[in-house]
């Protein structure tokens, strides 16, 4: 038949197929219109592919996905990709937003300035010649953890902690984006900070006072705590552990 007088039309989809045996299948049908001159069906020529295994697939990946994106947006930490080639984040979750009350797209514009203008500049310093450089040296599923000061968009400071790993790598092999996770630890680091506050006090005032104090438990007298200045006052060396009060040692 002369291509002259006639023309192809393809046309293609994809459908479930109830079987003879009641099971579904998916199909992959595609076809081919042969028209005449005046556009009038002449014949049809068409295949059919069975795809229910790379539409199982496709499905469990989508559902993997979708519960993967839900416990990322679910999480109270921020959650973010960051690529540290060009500088700037190329994913978040809503975790700045719920913590520092800044919107994705104004987290998405800081760029390479992102950490610069919200960390505290003697951490950002620290962050910058201390961490930075421990990307390019982490091994796959290595993390790198990291504590600083960080200012919501309020200009209220809040302490946090990042855990990141490599997320992406060149041809190279050469990190380019790192994955972290950064949680609130506000409220425990200002009580630490308070509990270490009040040990300096008592030890300054034991020492001022010239007396040092002991701590034991009822029943157990070989392990307990000594105060810095009862180390003094006795003539001996600062420890980690506390002496027996029996034997001395």
């Amino acid at each position: 038949v002369s291509q002259s007088r006639y023309y192809y039309r393809t046309w293609q989809e994809e459908y479930r197929y109830i079987k003879a045996d009641g099971s579904v299948v998916y199909i992959y049908d595609r076809g081919y219109v042969i028209r005449n001159q005046d556009g009038k069906g002449v014949r049809m020529i068409g295949s059919m592919l069975d795809v229910s295994e790379r539409r199982k697939a496709e499905l469990e990946l989508r559902a993997n996905q979708q519960f993967i994106t839900s416990i990322v947006e679910a999480s109270p930490d921020i959650v973010y990709i960051y690529d540290i080639v060009k500088g700037g984040i190329v994913y978040c979750n809503d975790g700045f937003e719920k913590l520092l009350n800044y919107g994705k797209e104004e987290i998405m514009a800081m760029g390479e300035n992102l950490f610069s203008n919200l960390v505290e500049a003697e951490d950002f310093d620290r962050h910058r010649l201390e961490v930075v450089p421990k990307y390019f040296e982490l091994k796959d599923r290595e993390i790198v953890s990291n504590t600083y000061r960080i200012y919501d968009k309020q200009g209220i400071v809040h302490w946090v902690n990042s855990r990141e790993l490599v997320f992406s790598r060149n041809e190279d092999g050469r990190a380019y984006q790192i994955f972290g996770v950064v949680s609130d630890i506000t409220t425990t680091k200002l009580a630490n900070i308070e509990l270490q506050e009040k040990k300096d006090r008592l030890e300054l005032a034991e020492e001022i006072a010239g007396l040092g104090s002991w701590e034991f438990m009822p029943g157990d007298l070989h392990s307990g705590k000594w105060s810095a200045q009862l180390f003094h006052l006795l003539g001996l060396p600062v420890m980690e552990y506390s002496p027996s009060i029996v034997t001395g040692k």
